[in-house]
């Protein structure tokens, strides 16, 4: 299970669209996002 914290703003040129930001919570989520991008590179 990964702990995320969501974080987002409004693009002022996006038509009404937002961006969406997520950052980990805790340390064991920041190692478990680093083993899975290694699983993708």
């Amino acid at each position: 299970m990964l702990l995320l914290h969501a974080d987002w703003m409004w693009l002022q040129s996006g038509g009404g669209r937002r961006l969406t930001v997520f950052s980990p919570v805790d340390d064991e989520t920041t190692e478990k996002l680093e083993r899975l991008h290694a699983l993708t590179a």
